[in-house]
């Protein structure tokens, strides 16, 4: 995927002509990529538990540490950009952790199903 710069400026972009469409995916592509170098420089951890109230509250201590003019989070609580990059990342998580005891699960099967054959075997 294509990174754009944090200092991507939309009246300049507007100034070009192009499609409102393709302006909005930038800027949404721009907040995005924001978001997620803040998760990372955050070192937050995604749980199948974590609420979006915890999500937002890690975000705004990460993002008070930036100079004032970097600030974006305010800007993107108007929109659903916060929303649905945590919507995006939850989905991945409670996946992972279905598949994770889906797995747990078979295994306990796979034993329980051992300790019956060795169990009627020597009887």
């Amino acid at each position: 995927m294509q990174r754009f710069p944090l200092n991507f400026n939309p009246i300049s972009f507007l100034e070009t002509k192009r499609t409102p469409l393709l302006f909005l995916f930038f800027l949404f592509t721009c907040f995005l990529q924001y978001l997620r170098d803040l998760v990372d420089d955050s070192g937050f951890r995604f749980k199948h538990t974590t609420t979006f109230d915890e999500f937002v509250s890690a975000l705004a201590e990460e993002e008070a540490k930036k100079l004032e003019e970097k600030r974006k989070l305010p800007e993107m609580h108007k929109g659903t950009h916060v929303r649905i990059y945590f919507d995006e990342c939850i989905a991945k998580e409670v996946a992972a952790h279905e598949e994770k005891e889906r797995r747990q699960r078979k295994r306990e099967e796979r034993y329980m199903e051992l300790l019956e054959d060795y169990y009627y075997r020597y009887l």
